[in-house]
């Protein structure tokens, strides 16, 4: 069995002695964190809060990601948006948080609105050209990153962040991640993003990303694009 130092924060693939199957990005903890908390003192990998012994392990392995995998930050984790995920939703760009919208869309009416929502992007997991995440971290919604294909084969990329955690500098460091994922592992050549000339918040987010801007020329949009390197 190699080193499980080794698959800290890689996505892989998990067999454990009982025959199941486990894929996902791997959190390590050595054998100091198990004796303290769980009086075994071993290796183990934990994916999606399910802790894995080295002595349960038959096989691990490092694999390729493709679609809205998890993603990892200094500070945030970007993961696939969860059922329970709408009523926060709906908390910070429904009607009643005074009217941001999320992804470009209208503000959610109601909070059915949002996780209807939710439900929607869930059943779109899988599809081609359709990226949707929540930014997390410690399990609290900080925002929301995705990006749709577009006709001539590029990606447009939507973002949003809840209003306490505005100007923190957590946008740029999502929307970075996600471009550099969506370029480099999913083969997007090109990654365009708008926002309203006014929102110069969102256009600093983009510029601190490695965005560019580009045409057209608009009074009310501003466009940006990122171009695989």
């Amino acid at each position: 069995m190699p080193e499980l130092s080794k698959y800290h924060e890689k996505h892989v693939r998990i067999t454990d002695r009982w025959g199941n199957t486990l894929t996902g990005v791997a959190d390590h903890f050595g054998p100091d964190y198990c004796l303290h908390d769980y009086g075994t003192e071993e290796d183990c990998l934990i994916i999606d809060g399910v802790m894995v012994f080295e002595s349960d392990i038959v096989s691990v392995e490092e694999i390729e990601a493709h679609g809205t995998a998890e993603l990892r930050t200094e500070r945030l984790k970007l993961r696939r948006l969860l059922p329970e995920d709408g009523e926060a939703l709906y908390k910070y760009f429904g009607k009643e948080a005074g009217g941001e919208p999320l992804f470009g869309g209208a503000p959610f009416e109601t909070p059915q609105a949002a996780e209807q929502a939710v439900k929607l992007i869930i059943s779109a997991y899988g599809a081609g050209g359709f990226y949707a995440w929540a930014m997390d971290s410690d399990d609290v919604l900080f925002g929301a990153i995705g990006a749709m294909g577009r006709r001539d084969g590029s990606l447009e990329a939507r973002f949003g962040v809840i209003g306490p955690c505005r100007g923190r500098g957590y946008a740029p460091e999502a929307l970075r991640r996600a471009l550099e994922y969506l370029t480099e592992n999913e083969g997007a050549p090109r990654i365009c993003a708008r926002c309203r000339r006014d929102n110069l918040a969102a256009l600093r987010a983009m510029e601190k990303a490695g965005m560019s801007p580009c045409g057209p020329e608009d009074p009310a949009f501003c466009f940006f694009e990122y171009v695989k390197k």
